[in-house]
């Protein structure tokens, strides 16, 4: 998905003289739209490439709590020490 996105956004960085990032697929799709640059179909693409490409970031996302340190080992009383 994203190697089809790749040639898609080089034509609209290049058509309108702008370099980006290959970050918020879907504004360079609307961009490039409005344009007249890119066709629908086009421009759906880019939108999917972005879907996925954010979906691919955010599945090692944890919620603070897992994050968090933990006890790594139980609790002794000072009686229970050698």
């Amino acid at each position: 998905m994203i190697l089809q996105a790749e040639p898609l956004f080089d034509k609209v960085c290049k058509e309108t003289h702008q370099k980006r990032a290959f970050l918020r697929l879907d504004l360079v799709a609307q961009l490039g739209l409005e344009k007249g640059i890119l066709t629908q179909e086009e421009a759906n693409l880019l939108i999917s490439a972005e879907e996925h490409r954010l979906y691919t970031i955010n599945v090692d996302d944890f919620s603070p709590e897992e994050l968090a340190a933990k006890t790594q080992y139980p609790e002794q009383s000072i009686d229970n020490v050698a």
